[in-house]
């Protein structure tokens, strides 16, 4: 076993790196092929980055092992007041005995957290993140990082993907790899902007083409009693089909170089919350208010109305109930029945008292529910429209509306290094694919809206 630890064999590489870069950069430069003697040179120095990289990964796998003697370095390391800079030590120190629960996840973490600033920092990351970055299995080298939304965790701080070689990161299995730390930060901020991606159902679909979804309601109908030996009436069941689509979302972002450089920014976590919330409400806004023909169907849109407000944005309790029993019982009883208002018709529906003066609004039971009005769940939307002859209200079983996420691709961001370079900036390209439609009709009554007076 080498007397030289992980750490000293990762940091072995740089200088060896440095000199392959000069001599690539150099055939660049002059716009030529190499020489023969630097032709040998290059793979004198690439067996030799090769050879260290085997045995870091050895000796890693050693420094980890349960219960394994692990020899102290040579030297103590430096630590910094800054927790984020230990932490990035961390990651390239090997683990060691009893520091915890579960060192060798923490550690997995911190690496994965490494590898991902390595990624986003480009070519200008810092060489002991790409070292990581490497020794992991993450390519920190492609542009492109794709994620497919719901999916589960693999290992302990990455997300395993399909095996399409063109994915960046093909680690264990062939697996692609994304931060937990930055998918699981996206997908909440998706879910945290979007009241209908709380409330509604999510289907996921291998591509993109037109996806036609079938539609039934049999509220209407029931058994019957007949005489022996009688013919039994035919009842045809009302199906209906509406045909998704897969609408383009994209957003933009910058951070500079300084920004993504700090010691104190957990890049994953920024990203993945700025990102997905821009998402999340582009999304929320089509799927509540779009036209269905160039957007996805938003919930206000086709639905008929319920009642008709006799003060703009401000129900009473009678109008309360005859909202929530316009439904029938059969969709009031689903899982998914809830009500669904902006953040100015919740604060008019808070005062609200019954004829014994006591208030009909309950707060949340427990952390993560929403709070309720009549028993029934309350789901913010401020894109629900407000004022005016608009419908500020929604109620119903909201899993008769669905979204349709392409996972073809999944969330893809791009990482764009020249493009702002001169400016001192990276940008970040989120492109995704959705869409959004009521599968019951209108005429089945399973979400009805509340349209203002004026």
């Amino acid at each position: 076993m080498s007397n030289r630890s992980y750490r000293d064999l990762c940091e072995a590489q740089a200088p060896l790196i440095d000199q392959l870069e000069k001599l690539v950069g150099t055939m660049n430069e002059e716009k030529r092929s190499l020489t023969e003697d630097e032709q040998s040179t290059f793979d004198s120095l690439e067996g030799q980055v090769q050879e260290l990289k085997k045995q870091a990964d050895v000796q890693y796998r050693f420094e980890t092992m349960d219960g394994a003697d692990q020899p102290r370095a040579t030297s103590e390391p430096t630590f910094s007041a800054d927790p984020i800079v230990q932490q990035r030590s961390l990651a390239a120190t090997p683990s060691q005995p009893n520091r915890g629960p579960d060192p060798s996840k923490e550690k997995w973490q911190l690496e994965c957290r490494a590898a991902f600033s390595a990624w986003a920092m480009g070519k200008r990351a810092r060489r002991e993140d790409v070292a990581v970055a490497d020794r992991i299995g993450f390519d920190c080298r492609n542009d492109f990082l794709d994620l497919d939304l719901g999916r589960g965790l693999f290992g302990h701080g990455f997300e395993q993907r399909g095996t399409d070689p063109q994915k960046v990161g093909a680690g264990i299995d062939g697996g692609f790899l994304v931060p937990e730390d930055f998918s699981s930060e996206l997908e909440m901020a998706l879910k945290d902007a979007s009241g209908m991606r709380q409330s509604a159902r999510i289907i996921t679909t291998a591509s993109g083409s037109d996806l036609p979804h079938p539609a039934v309601d049999d509220t209407a109908q029931r058994a019957t009693i007949v005489a022996e030996a009688t013919a039994s009436t035919v009842n045809d069941v009302d199906f209906t089909s509406v045909t998704f689509k897969a609408w383009t979302y994209r957003s933009l972002m910058q951070a500079s170089r300084e920004l993504l450089q700090d010691s104190f920014t957990d890049i994953p976590s920024l990203l993945g919350n700025i990102l997905g919330t821009r998402l999340g409400r582009g999304l929320n806004a089509d799927a509540t208010v779009g036209d269905g023909t160039t957007a996805p169907e938003g919930v206000t849109t086709n639905n008929t109305s319920a009642l008709t407000l006799t003060t703009d944005d401000s129900p009473t309790y009678a109008e309360l109930l005859t909202l929530i029993h316009s439904i029938d019982p059969l969709y009031r009883a689903d899982p998914s029945f809830l009500i669904m208002a902006s953040d100015t018709v919740i604060k008019n529906m808070r005062g609200l008292a019954d004829s014994q003066n006591q208030p009909i609004w309950n707060l949340p039971v427990a952390a993560g529910m929403p709070p309720t009005i009549l028993g029934v769940p309350v789901v913010l939307n401020n894109d629900m429209p407000t004022g005016g002859t608009g419908k500020s209200m929604a109620c119903g079983a909201f899993n008769r509306y669905v979204f349709r996420d392409v996972a073809q691709q999944g969330v893809q961001i791009q990482r764009l290094d020249e493009l702002y370079a001169a400016s001192g900036l990276v940008g970040f390209l989120l492109f995704s694919r959705h869409d959004g439609r009521m599968i019951a009709p209108a005429a089945h009554g399973a979400i009805k809206v509340v349209t203002n007076a004026t």
